[in-house]
C-alpha cells in the first residue's frame, strides 16, 4: 500500500483543503487522515501542519492492520465520522473538494 500518485499537494491546494475540512467540522462531520511511512517524516510533518485536523502517521504493521480492517487500499486515506462518532465512509487519496462535499452531504442526510 503506497501513497497514490498525485497525492502531493501544492500550497494553494493545502489552503483549499484546510478551508474544506473546517467547513466539514462546522457541520458536525469529523474525519481522520491516515498516512503511512512511505512519505519521509519531515515531509509528512510539514504537510500535516499545513492541513491541520486529525492526522496520524502509522507504521507498516499498523498500515496492514488498518488496511484490512477498513478496506483501505493505499495511503493517505480518510475516515469520515458522523456527530455520534460512527464511521460512515472511507476514501483513499484526496479526490477533490467536490467529492469530499458529496460525502459530507450524504453523512448529514443519512
Amino acid at each position: 500500500m503506497r501513497e497514490p500518485t498525485g497525492a502531493r499537494m501544492e500550497k494553494s491546494g493545502c489552503k483549499r483543503l484546510v478551508a474544506t475540512f473546517a467547513f466539514f467540522h462546522s457541520l458536525g462531520v469529523g474525519f481522520l487522515c491516515v498516512s503511512d511511512e512511505s512519505s519521509p517524516l519531515q515531509n509528512w510533518e510539514r504537510v500535516a501542519a499545513q492541513i491541520g485536523g486529525d492526522q496520524v502517521r502509522i507504521s507498516e504493521a499498523s498500515r496492514d492492520q488498518m488496511g484490512s480492517t477498513y478496506q483501505l487500499s493505499a495511503f493517505p486515506s480518510y475516515l469520515f465520522f458522523d456527530a455520534d462518532h460512527n464511521l460512515r465512509h472511507t476514501i483513499t487519496g484526496y479526490p477533490g473538494d467536490e467529492k469530499f462535499l458529496e460525502l459530507v452531504k450524504s453523512i448529514k442526510s443519512e
